[in-house]
């Protein structure tokens, strides 16, 4: 959502401002926001950020002993960055 606030027009970055600022949002501004997100390839950013942050972290794994809490960790990453939902 950062990153389409970022990349939206103002206009739409102002009625997003709206639509967070409300103490509880409708069904409508969730839509407005899930659609912002979604023109301006929020979900892709995301998932790019993360497997960057996961290739940061494996590289500072690789310096540590192999144990079975090391794997886990790696396997961890891993799952995180796969999931689709």
């Amino acid at each position: 959502l950062l990153h389409a606030l970022r990349e939206a027009g103002a206009a739409d970055r102002e009625r997003g401002r709206r639509a967070l600022a409300k103490k509880e949002p409708g069904d409508r501004d969730a839509a407005f926001l899930a659609g912002l997100v979604a023109r301006h390839g929020g979900i892709g950013y995301a998932a790019s950020l993360a497997r960057e942050y996961v290739r940061r972290g494996k590289r500072y794994l690789a310096g540590l002993p192999a144990t079975p809490a090391r794997s886990a960790l790696i396997s961890l990453s891993d799952y995180v960055t796969s999931r689709t939902n």
